[in-house]
């Protein structure tokens, strides 16, 4: 089994706190994962507003997320000023290349993007993304060759606009193997390559017995898993350590960052498939993800 881990860092504390532990536990372990930085100001404290939503309250209180993400992240850009990341916390950004980690693009504005990007002309998407990749590049020397896009979701104008910038490949999706997005009158030539687990917030929303999957018992050949600095790295960081050392027991699995995922794939002979990308509903998450198999969402 090739296991790639993915991890998403949204917030000054997770940037701050969350990231190292990670760093820290990957080395121990002797494995490299791909992070996706977000390199713009911490709005996370604008989610507050979204409490006067019923169904995003209740899912506020089953995942602990004030434990989850803290007070600081809870009115950053608020009722307290918004960190730049980029700035703020540089040389942690590098402490991640350094250690033989993949660094991506997460975005500039993640909760921006998250909330807005389905209103956004393609001039705001694409200065979204420039500002990102002017960052990219300035700390690490050369331009970024993979982006996620915040909270996976996605547009059709993002994605045209991605499709411009050279990349490797994006991870911007949920479920299944990896594909060609295929857009009204012409599939891309990025590939797309999926996370293919739930996360363990989601997995608390719905209430299932365990937080992490039990990869063994299911025999996949790819997996893609979806970690965050603010939940891994932070309040389930000791379950999360648990969860991978036991999976890493397993001699027949490989862990790879996702670019090397991507070589392989490439020297295969078969084409990718061409899927369209979809937004849909997923349990546990309070806005749509997109996804290129809305046949696996289990609703």
């Amino acid at each position: 089994m090739i296991l790639s881990i993915k991890v998403d860092v949204d917030t000054y504390r997770g940037t701050r706190e969350g990231l190292p532990r990670l760093l820290q536990l990957f080395n121990e372990l002797g494995i490299r994962a791909t992070f996706f930085l977000t390199h713009g100001p911490d709005n996370s404290g604008r989610a507050i507003l979204k409490l006067l939503q019923r169904d995003f309250l209740a899912k506020m209180i089953r995942t602990r997320a004030l434990r989850l993400y803290g007070l600081r992240t809870a009115f950053s850009g608020t009722l307290l000023p918004a960190p730049l990341l980029s700035r703020r916390c540089r040389q942690i950004f590098q402490d991640v290349a350094h250690s033989g980690h993949e660094v991506g693009v997460h975005g500039w504005d993640h909760r921006g993007w998250q909330d807005r990007v389905r209103d956004w002309s393609r001039d705001q998407i694409r200065t979204q993304i420039d500002l990102a990749f002017a960052s990219h590049e300035e700390i690490f020397g050369s331009p970024p060759r993979a982006f996620a896009a915040p909270a996976w979701t996605l547009t059709e104008l993002a994605m045209r606009e991605l499709e411009q910038r050279n990349l490797l490949y994006t991870s911007s999706t949920r479920f299944g193997p990896p594909f060609l997005p295929r857009t009204p009158g012409c599939v891309l030539s990025t590939p797309e390559i999926p996370s293919t687990e739930i996360c363990p917030e989601e997995a608390q929303t719905t209430r299932r017995s365990t937080l992490f999957p039990d990869l063994a018992r299911r025999g996949d050949s790819v997996v893609v898993y979806p970690a965050h600095a603010e939940v891994e790295g932070g309040l389930l960081f000791e379950a999360f350590r648990d969860w991978l050392t036991r999976t890493l027991e397993d001699q027949t699995t490989r862990c790879l960052r996702l670019s090397e995922l991507n070589e392989e794939l490439g020297a295969q002979e078969a084409r990718l498939p061409e899927r369209d990308i979809n937004l849909v509903q997923l349990a546990g998450r309070p806005s749509p993800v997109a996804t290129g198999y809305p046949e696996l969402i289990d609703q």
